[in-house]
């Protein structure tokens, strides 16, 4: 399908850039209401607001007819990991995530596995999938941009990989910890689309907002 994504700056276009000391960004959310704040709407804003946007959260659960109506603004759709859900339900949120909300998504944000379950449920190659496979299965669904995180590397290292349908955009490499976390997903997610709100290039605000989960 043909695709003109709202725009993100990409590295060719950083020269167009200049200062800019008007109003902060604003960045719309859209997310659960986590009470613990490692996750939802409370990581949004601590992520957001460090990079100095403004954050207007939103808890709701009709988003496609909103984000409809602001065909000119970038859209992130981060997905996490549904597997504590039922898996009726996960298949029923994924199709709708697919057939309303992928359409309209400028750039898509999840886990390696996640990602590869849900838009290559069928992959039989001997291989497995790479971050550019996903990509171009994301961008069947009209997403111009993905980043996969979470991709296992020898000697303890995972890989996140910023893709286009046809190139691999940008990598950075991280020590796997042996921890569980809760919301890095959300935090990423939050600190890329506030970068991306302040004009960031699409590659510098990937390499700043995993900077900013790692630390």
């Amino acid at each position: 399908m043909a695709l003109s994504p709202p725009p993100i700056y990409v590295e060719d276009d950083a020269e167009l850039q200049g200062d800019d000391d008007g109003p902060s960004a604003c960045v719309m959310v859209f997310n659960a209401n986590d009470a613990s704040g490692a996750g939802g709407i409370g990581a949004d804003i601590t992520a957001m607001s460090s990079v100095g946007v403004h954050v207007l959260p939103v808890v709701i659960s009709a988003i496609s007819e909103l984000v409809s109506d602001y065909a000119e603004v970038p859209v992130l759709t981060h997905m996490p990991d549904l597997s504590w859900w039922r898996e009726d339900a996960i298949d029923q949120y994924l199709d709708a995530c697919a057939e309303l909300l992928l359409p309209q998504t400028t750039l898509l944000v999840g886990n390696y596995q996640t990602l590869t379950r849900w838009l290559l449920p069928e992959w039989s190659a001997q291989r497995n999938p790479t971050a550019r496979d996903i990509a171009i299965a994301a961008h069947e669904h009209g997403v111009a941009y993905t980043l996969v995180t979470g991709i296992a590397l020898p000697d303890q290292f995972i890989d996140n990989a910023l893709c286009s349908p046809t190139s691999v955009i940008r990598t950075e490499k991280f020590e796997r910890l042996e921890a569980q976390f809760a919301g890095a997903g959300d935090t990423l997610s939050a600190a890329l689309a506030a970068l991306i709100a302040t004009d960031t290039e699409l590659g510098e605000a990937t390499s700043e907002a995993l900077s900013y989960l790692d630390r």
